[in-house]
This record gives structure tokens, C-alpha cells and sequence, in this order.
């Protein structure tokens, strides 16, 4: 029974990110936020993304592979809402929450700004002003 509710969860939220568009001249992205009670933190994308499908994918997937000690993993978007988790990681050293955003392309640098023209099918082999 338990899993034949997530399957029709899981079916709801595709359903859901399939009639989401996509921006103009916007990606997808994975977004860590951390929260320290010690000291200021900043959030920081993770990863770019053609769908927010990849995005949902890769967000649900750090919990089991780039942390550990993972405990009271909470939902926070609401039903058809793009993926927000947070959770306490690393047998309690820490907050994260973990969402999927679009982000202006304009605003990306580095590395993240080349995965996201390439993942848009633009050359990136070119100078910067390229």
C-alpha cells in the first residue's frame, strides 16, 4: 500500500514538472543552503540542469550520496511545487536544505555557466566574450 501511494506521488510531481516551463534564458539547478547557528552561511547551486526532471534527480540523490548521517529528512514544497528538502546531515553537525531552482543563465560563472550553454546546445570552445 505505502508504495503504491509513492508511485502515484511520483507520478503526480512528473506530471507536474512536465506542464512547468522552462524560463527563457533560464536552467534548472540544484541549490545547497546550509544553515550554521555559529556563523553566516551562503547558498550555493550544486549543479545545472536541462529539466527540472534531472534536477529533481540529482536533488534527491545527494541525500544518500553526498552527505551522510542524514536524519528528519522534511518536505518543504508543497504538492506540484519544484523539490525542497532539509534535513539535519552529518549526525547533527549541520542543516541542509536542498531545492531545485531556475536560474538566469546571465548569473552563472565558471564551470556551471560552460554545463549550462552546453546543456543548451550552445558552442562553449570559444574566449570568455565568446
Amino acid at each position: 500500500r505505502e508504495a503504491q501511494e509513492e508511485a502515484a506521488a511520483e507520478a503526480k510531481a512528473l506530471s507536474a514538472m512536465a506542464a512547468r516551463s522552462q524560463e527563457s534564458g533560464k536552467v534548472w539547478a540544484v541549490e545547497l543552503d546550509p544553515y550554521n547557528k555559529y556563523c553566516a552561511t551562503k547558498p550555493k547551486l550544486l549543479s545545472t540542469h536541462r529539466s527540472e526532471q534531472e534536477a529533481t534527480r540529482r536533488a534527491k540523490g545527494w541525500w544518500a550520496n553526498d552527505t551522510f548521517g542524514v536524519d528528519n529528512l522534511t518536505m518543504l514544497s508543497a504538492e506540484g511545487e519544484p523539490y525542497s528538502a532539509n534535513a539535519c546531515i552529518e549526525i547533527g553537525g549541520g542543516v541542509m536544505t536542498v531545492s531545485v531552482i531556475q536560474v538566469d543563465i546571465s548569473d552563472l560563472k565558471g564551470s556551471m555557466l560552460k554545463k549550462a550553454l552546453q546543456l543548451r546546445g550552445a558552442p562553449v570552445s570559444g574566449s570568455a566574450q565568446e
